[in-house]
Formats: C-alpha cells, structure tokens, sequence
C-alpha cells in the first residue's frame, strides 16, 4: 500500500522520501510535512498557487502542526570530542559462521566476497514434502517457499566428557547451547584465561550474556519416542547462559537475551553496562542461532519474510526477504584500564553502545526511523564523537525493498545533525554473504568489524550491482563497499589544520518486533606511554611452546590448529 502511494503522490511532488510515510505516521503529521517541505507543490496541486490567497499556508489543522527541524551544521563541525564512559576492550573473540569453522576461515570468506548460502542440507530435514517454488502455494499448504540458508557444518558434534557431561545428557541439550559452550572455551583460550585464573584472580566475578531466539529442537521428541528412543530434547535460553557460568564456576550476572534479531547486540551492551557499574570484573557476550526444525522456515514463509531467490540483496535492486543463517560468536569484555594493566590483548575498544524501541509504527514488524535516528545519536554520544568521525557502518541490512531504505534514512538523518557532508562514509552487511543470523546477527557484525580493523580493509557487500532504486545514495553520507579495499583513516579538516582519526565503527542490529541496538567500536591504538611485554620469534630466535592432548591424533590437530 505504502509504495502504491508514493508512486500516486511521486506524480504531485515528484521525488519524495520513500519512507515517508514510516516517518509520519498519521494523515496530520505527514500533510503538514508536505505542506512545509512542499509548499509549492501543494499551492499548484490546489489551485492556490492562482488565485490572492497563493502567499498563505494550507487551512486546516496540518498548517496549524508543530514540526521538529533538525539544524544543520557547519560540513565540518563536529561534536564535542568527549568521553562520557570508559571504554570497554575486547580481549577475547571466538565464533563459527556458514561455511567457517573458525574465524580464519570467516575472514578468507568475506575477504574473497564468497556467497556461503547452499540448500538445506539434508541432515536437517528432508525438501520433498516441506518445499514448494510457488510463494502463495507454499503459503497456502503451510509449506516453506524458500530451500537455502546459511549453515554451521558440524552443528551437532560436541565433546560432552570434556566438559564432564553425560552423552545422555548431552543428547538432550539443544545444539544451540552446547555450540554456544564450544564457543565460551574457544573464546577463553583465544583470550589466554584458564578456568583457574577466572576462579581465583578475578573470584569468578565473571558474567554471561547470551543472544538467543529459535526455538524448535523439542519438537522433534514425539518422533524420536514413537522410535522408541529414550530421549528428551529440549530448548532452554536461560540453561545457554546458566550452564556456561555453572561449568566454568562463574558467579557474575547470567542471563538470556531474546529481543528478536537485535538479541546478541543488546547482550553486549547489558554487557557492557553491568561491567561499567561493577557488577562484574569480565563478561562473556554474543549470541547462537541454528535452524533446527522446518517449522522455523514455514513460520517465516507465512509472514513472507524470505527471499523466493536465496540471496540476500542487501541495499540492492529486487530485495525481496532475508535468507536464513547460522552461527554463533562471543566476545570477551573488560574495561579498558585494566585491560591495559593486564597487559591483555586488545582487538577494538567499544566506545559507547545503546538501545530504543520503535513504539507504535505501522505495523508490528515495521521499523521506525526516528526510532533509529534517536538510537545511533545516543551511541554516537555516548562514545563523545560527531558523524565524520565514522569511516564505516556495518548495518542490519537485510534486503527488503523498503526495510534498507528505512535503515538508510534513520542513519541519514543521525549523521545529518553534524555534518551535511555526501559518501564519506561506507556502508555494508554481512548478511548478504551468511545470511541473516537472527539472534546472532549482531555478533557476526562485530566480529566482521574486528577482523577488517584488524587487517586494515574493508570487504565487499554483496548482490548490490545494482543498487535499491528507493535509495538515492548519492545524497547520503554512505557508499555501499563493493569491492576489497584499505580502510584508511580519516582525514579531517579543524579551524585550518588536518588532523587523522581513528578506524570508528558504528554496528546495527534491530529486532522485528522494535527493539533496536547500536554499538560504535574503535580500533585499539596503545597509549605511547604502554609498552607491551612481548616476545619476538624467528628461526633464528625459536621459542619452545608445550601442547597436550588425550592422544597422538589429538595432538597433530592441535598443532596443526596453532600453527
């Protein structure tokens, strides 16, 4: 309905804000954003324009509305560079995504712009009598249109005796937790943390945010008990949390997070917030998300949210849908000070982070771009930094003909409110190569963010050849990254002098039901005054380093996993 009227009211006014009427919510509010913006326009499509009365605003209650104006700045005044909250360091990451068992292979995926969305593998469910090409049909039978996704290899496999858990018990964990277990251990390996050091040098003062939202492994019971299996499976968001604090004898704050597709985002800024009030001395923070039941598709394909086509086209032509992923990833927090004191490694800094809800809007799934507007200034605030400073923008994006030009427009007028500069910053999604994660989506995000501050580029976004005829980037301050490039600093002009900033951030991640999160990270440049405790090894300089297994097999592979 919404296109169909800006397609009638294109003819009046010519080029409108497709999102206009996201904006505007009541006939009131969106009249008198025509008539101030419009004037003209309206003073001919009335007749006004014709007769004595052409000088005077529209009658009626529209003319009589109060409007907000955001005031434009100076293109290159900035925000007041102050910072409002110590930032918070990352120390630690670990993560499996579609077709990457580690993060090495995530990073050689996106770097090399590789498409990782296959059809359902058949270990998950069988397609002959679940799918059907036909959009109504499918609907209509209560089957799923869409046969792709992006899937973890290995969902399943899990160690339960490493962890001093029984195969029967393990057998009735959802895949979910126990990956998102796997995920905790690797992170605290990657970080150098034994459980030891947890218990003792911190006192287990350790919490665990978890991101989580599918539900569907129960289901699978009533089949498995007519096979006469003794088993039962089961989901529990709040065990995925609890049984990581519970193996590792952690005693901080530990808690679930389901606020839809924004849930492992807003873990990290709980996350965050409850390390900035002591409430814990570190923090593990992420999300987990796996399609473990067919019904996760057909509920999806009833509310048409899928892709016919199996690509997510994000900010490109013919958007149509999300394509399922999976996935899982953790970060481990700690502020910045002791982080330093510790001599921890530090990937990025989280400089501010922030969380709204849309409110009222159109339609229980429609975003709000005010909403998000009012999100990405309260991070950018936070985090003591204006709009220029932020080289690039890792966004929801999920490829829908109206939901991207939504984002762009809330992000446009966030950046808008410092600078009225054009395309300085780049903007991409890593949706389109794994698709859309759900829970997780907001964690594949950083974890991309980290690895390009790491490596110093940016990789490209994916089925945006052609760009979303609804976005007009070029009066925006976002170029859509399409190609493999060196993310460079920065470069500012201020009261005459050039000055270099920075790699900053900003990540995305909104919920379908409103609930919207915003995280600003900066790239880690160590105080000149620290200088970290380091050994450097060569051939000619070998260092000895011990590894043990359970056997000599064990042992190759952890070798080889190092090296």
């Amino acid at each position: 309905m919404i296109v169909r009227l800006n397609h009638e009211l294109a003819n009046v006014f010519g080029e409108l804000p497709k999102t206009l009427f996201f904006e505007y919510r009541t006939l009131a509010a969106t009249a008198n954003c025509l008539a101030s913006d419009y004037s003209q326009a309206c003073l001919r499509w009335t007749g006004l324009d014709q007769s004595e009365g052409a000088a005077m605003p529209l009658p009626g209650p529209a003319a009589a509305l109060p409007r907000r104006r955001i005031a434009k700045r100076n293109s290159w005044e900035f925000v007041a560079e102050r910072q409002t909250q110590e930032p918070i360091a990352i120390i630690g990451l670990s993560g499996r995504y579609p077709q990457a068992r580690n993060l090495d292979e995530f990073w050689l995926n996106l770097r090399e712009g590789k498409d990782c969305i296959t059809e359902i593998p058949g270990d998950r469910w069988s397609l002959s009598e679940l799918y059907h090409p036909d959009r109504q049909e499918a609907i209509s039978r209560g089957k799923s249109y869409s046969k792709w996704g992006g899937f973890v290899e290995g969902f399943a496999e899990f160690d339960p005796l490493f962890f001093k858990i029984s195969p029967r018990d393990a057998a009735n964990i959802d895949p979910q937790e126990r990956l998102f277990i796997a995920a905790c251990w690797d992170l605290l390996e990657d970080a150098g943390y034994t459980r030891e050091q947890l218990s003792t040098r911190y006192r287990g003062q350790v919490g665990v945010f978890a991101g989580i939202t599918k539900t569907g492994f129960a289901l699978h019971g009533p089949e498995l008990w007519r096979q006469g299996e003794r088993v039962h499976p089961y989901t529990s968001f709040g065990s995925v949390a609890n049984r990581v604090s519970y193996l590792l004898n952690l005693r901080g704050p530990s808690m679930p997070i389901d606020t839809m597709c924004s849930a492992s985002l807003t873990a990290i800024h709980e996350a965050c917030e409850h390390l900035l009030r002591n409430e814990c001395e570190l923090a593990i923070a992420g999300g987990v998300n796996l399609y473990l039941h067919p019904v996760n598709y057909i509920e999806l394909c009833a509310q048409r949210m899928l892709s016919a086509d199996g690509r997510c086209k994000s900010f490109g032509k013919d958007g149509d849908g999300f394509v399922p992923g999976e996935g899982v990833g953790v970060v481990l927090l700690k502020r910045l000070s002791q982080a330093i004191e510790a001599d921890d490694q530090i990937y990025a800094v989280i400089r501010g982070t922030s969380i709204n809800h849309g409110g009222k809007t159109n339609g229980y799934t429609v975003p709000n771009p005010t909403a998000q507007t009012e999100l990405v200034r309260a991070a950018m605030e936070k985090a003591g930094i204006g709009a220029r400073s932020l080289s690039y923008i890792e966004a929801h994006g999920t490829g829908t003909e109206l939901g991207d030009p939504i984002e762009i427009a809330g992000l446009t007028q966030a950046f808008r409110r410092d600078t009225q500069d054009t395309q300085f910053c780049a903007i991409g999604s890593a949706k389109s190569n794994i698709g859309h994660l759900e829970a997780a989506a907001g964690i594949a995000g950083l974890t991309k963010v980290i690895l390009q501050l790491r490596h110093k580029q940016l990789v490209p976004s994916l089925h945006a050849e052609e760009l979303n005829p609804n976005i007009d980037f070029g009066k925006t301050p976002f170029v859509v990254q399409r190609a493999l490039a060196e993310w460079k600093r920065p470069i500012i002009e201020e009261n005459g002098t050039r000055r270099e900033l920075p790699r900053i951030a900003g990540i995305s991640s909104f919920g379908a039901g409103g609930s919207n999160a915003h995280i600003v990270v900066e790239e880690y440049v160590p105080p000149v005054d620290v200088e970290r405790r380091s050994v450097v090894v060569s051939e000619l300089q070998p260092a000895l380093i011990v590894l043990s297994a359970k056997n000599e097999e064990r042992l190759r592979e952890r070798a080889e996993q190092l090296l």
